[in-house]
């Protein structure tokens, strides 16, 4: 995989679509419309920042600080875990006339797994930011060498290094790849439901899918690189 994601026009191209699920998600969340509550605005304003943090990841030079970043995403994680141990974690309310609500958006899209789904995504990303920064390792490579790797963002990584020092040996390649396994088999099922959603012609569950199906599918990519990069020589 790091050839692939060594190679600059596979990033640009990745980055388009990472940006335009973050747009449609954004719109998503500010669109003024009453069968969007506060809860489903916010989850789709995460998912928003997640995918444009996963298109920055893309490009090592952008400088972008990390520290914020890993602070966000694990309390977005805590905020779906949240959401889905509540009574209603169905964003939208039951009395919706079924023809005004959004496939995708609601229902199984917005169930408990889906939102467990999505704290551990938020989490994964914290992970994969913070495991970057300790161990000076990034899921995407220099691009003067497909094997080359920097610090994400161009973050120090010896003072996070210095307060969790033993992060860059536990796990440092078993995690990474079960993580990637996961998120692979998660981009195979977004992917189905993406192709259902456009055989039942329902546009608001086909966005949704849209994005999700971008998120997971980087996300494994992100890690099986990571994980690569760990192994010995």
């Amino acid at each position: 995989m790091e050839p692939m994601l060594g190679n600059e026009a596979f990033r640009w191209a990745a980055s388009a679509v990472l940006l335009a699920a973050a747009v449609a998600a954004f719109l998503a969340a500010v669109w003024p419309s009453p069968s969007y509550p506060p809860a489903f605005r916010i989850d789709r304003g995460l998912n928003a920042l997640m995918l444009t943090s996963l298109a920055l990841m893309l490009h090592p030079s952008w400088t972008v600080p990390v520290l914020p970043q890993i602070l966000i995403f694990l309390l977005a994680a805590w905020w779906f875990v949240l959401r889905a141990s509540s009574r209603r974690p169905t964003s939208q309310p039951a009395s919706l006339p079924a023809g005004r609500r959004r496939a995708g958006d609601t229902g199984r899209g917005t169930g408990r797994g889906t939102l467990l789904y999505h704290a551990l995504t938020m989490a994964a990303m914290a992970y994969m930011l913070l495991a970057g920064a300790t161990s000076g390792a990034n899921p995407v490579p220099a691009r003067s060498s497909a094997a080359a790797v920097v610090a994400p963002h161009h973050f120090a990584a010896a003072p996070t290094a210095a307060l969790l020092p033993e992060l860059a040996t536990a796990g440092a390649v078993v995690l990474p790849s079960l993580l990637a396994a996961f998120f692979g088999f998660a981009a195979i099922l977004w992917s189905v439901r993406l192709i259902r959603q456009l055989l039942s012609r329902a546009p608001g569950g086909s966005r949704s899918a849209f994005q999700e199906l971008a998120g997971a599918a980087l996300m494994a990519l992100m890690f099986v690189s990571l994980a690569a990069s760990r192994l010995p020589a």
